[in-house]
């Protein structure tokens, strides 16, 4: 029977709110926002358009990787949605800042939501309580228009997946990620013992894609860019099936510093 690869993350309690600290939780905004300051951390550059996406985002199985539910941003109501099982479940955890994830259970789905202080993005994992393994991760923002042309800037934030070893909880380590604007290409690490690398990757207009590797099997990660000024990134690493039929998926958020 095939095993399941889970994320190798910090364990954390369980508690409504984890208030440990990150870099990508420093923006005092609560919820989505169509607009906002171009912030910092690009060092100099002009803007070039992109193509303005309405975008639907597309969440995969934690267990597998395999295509899910989908995340859209609600911009009538200002809000972040998933579609999880065919429920629309509002992600946007406005209001909640005091902490770096919200872990919570509602209508008897289990949810950790990150970014909740970011002003253009969320991203996080949602399952059924008790049976995480049926669980989805996902990443929605409102993406960058005006994508930085020089410069470079790195990124702080989190990774979101199910809890190494655990089938009822999921956890959260620490992620960065370094973007050269004017070479257009991205790279990062989760920042602890697991070993997982995001392979320098070219940026595509707002988006990216690009290898992911730890000390024992490889995969792949996606993502974008939001906000005006690329603000914010956000997406999902895969992680390919190994020999031991091990495999799995999570979502990742950061802020530009």
């Amino acid at each position: 029977m095939k095993r399941v690869y889970k994320m190798m993350l910090v364990a954390a309690s369980v508690s409504v709110l984890f208030a440990c600290g990150s870099g990508g939780s420093g923006s005092g905004a609560t919820g989505p926002s169509a607009g906002g300051s171009t912030g910092g951390g690009t060092s100099g550059g002009t803007t070039t358009p992109t193509t303005p996406t309405n975008s639907v985002f597309q969440g995969v199985k934690s267990l597998d990787g395999a295509a899910a539910g989908t995340a859209t941003y609600d911009a009538a109501n200002a809000k972040y949605v998933y579609n999880f099982n065919g429920s629309q479940i509002d992600v946007t955890s406005r209001g909640i800042t005091a902490g770096t994830v919200v872990d919570m259970t509602v209508g008897g789905n289990k949810q950790m939501i990150g970014g909740t202080s970011y002003a253009y993005s969320r991203f996080g994992a949602i399952g059924p309580v008790g049976n995480l393994d049926a669980s989805d991760v996902f990443y929605v923002g409102q993406k960058t228009v005006n994508m930085p042309t020089s410069g470079a800037a790195v990124y702080k934030g989190l990774v979101i997946g199910m809890k190494d070893g655990d089938g009822v909880a999921f956890d959260y380590a620490p992620v960065s990620f370094d973007v050269n604007f004017g070479a257009k290409t991205i790279s990062g690490k989760v920042e602890d013992d697991s070993a997982i690398r995001f392979e320098q990757a070219p940026i595509s207009g707002n988006s990216f894609a690009g290898k992911l590797l730890d000390d024992d099997k490889g995969g792949s990660y996606s993502g974008a860019f939001f906000g005006p000024a690329a603000q914010e990134l956000g997406g999902i690493g895969k992680f390919n099936l190994d020999a031991d039929g091990e495999s799995g998926a999570f979502s990742f958020g950061a802020k530009k510093q």
